[in-house]
């Protein structure tokens, strides 16, 4: 018989499965283990989350220096076609405004059309055309109800949704009705002096509706003032410039939350 003094001792049982195990396995964690692992993905989630958010901003940021971009190509090519003109800040005739006149400029995507349900606009139907709105502008302003040329080409009784304005120092044209006479500025683009200071579009709105929606600065007397700069991207805003570039520039004042 073997001489089992000293030798370790295995215990060995029968599972359930008619298996045998040897040693005694112990079954899931304890509490105490699970707080740990929480606390440890807690962490991580406080960590990683503000970095997170910050991408999420940036990536609205280049979407909304790309829109401007988009809509900075299709400029010149409108430029082109109308003698250097500047598109004006309003509606001209069936040309439309400084917005809609840029739509044949620009490569065709589909546009969704939505009801606003306002007391002001009813059934009008609400046009968002993609290079018009601005990722990270959470409430686009609704112009008025206008005639105006959709992307198709159709021409009808439209609302635009816009997060950007364009400078009515550069080209505005006031259409009033009959008897009165149309009247307003329309300047070519080789008569801007320093084409890369001069903004031509840029981040702005507001949250109310109103008959247009224009552009920027409160503090001037321009008629198409209904919109102002407004800061999209927490710290401040893109800007399209006469010459083509687009840059960022943040904001020099706080604003209020």
């Amino acid at each position: 018989m073997p001489d089992l003094a000293g030798a370790p001792l295995f215990l060995s049982y029968r599972t359930s499965s008619g298996h045998c195990s040897r040693g005694a396995r112990r079954q899931g964690f304890t509490l105490i283990e699970v707080l740990v692992v929480v606390a440890i993905i807690a962490l991580l989630v406080a960590i990683l989350l503000p970095s997170l958010s910050a991408a999420r901003r940036q990536a609205k940021t280049a979407a909304s220096a790309v829109n401007l971009r988009t809509i900075g190509h299709a400029l010149v090519y409108y430029l082109q076609a109308n003698q250097d003109v500047i598109p004006p800040a309003s509606g001209l005739g069936d040309a439309g405004g400084g917005f809609e006149t840029l739509h044949k400029y620009i490569q065709k995507v589909s546009i969704s059309t939505t009801k606003h349900g306002s007391p002001w606009l009813g059934n009008t139907p609400v046009v968002d055309v993609p290079w018009f709105l601005c990722p990270g502008d959470e409430i686009p302003h609704v112009t008025g109800e206008v005639e105006q040329k959709l992307p198709d080409g159709t021409v009808r009784k439209v609302a635009y949704r816009l997060s950007y304005g364009l400078n009515p120092d550069l080209s505005y044209v006031e259409m009033p009705a009959p008897p009165q006479k149309p009247y307003g500025v329309l300047r070519r683009m080789s008569s801007v002096k320093y084409p890369s200071r001069i903004v031509s579009y840029c981040d702005a709105g507001n949250d109310e509706i109103s008959g247009d929606s224009r552009w920027v600065l409160k503090e001037s007397n321009h008629i198409y003032n209904q919109t102002e700069f407004e800061i999209h991207h927490q710290t401040g805003g893109n800007f399209l410039y006469c010459d083509g570039h687009v840059s960022y520039h943040k904001a020099l004042i706080n604003t209020p939350p």
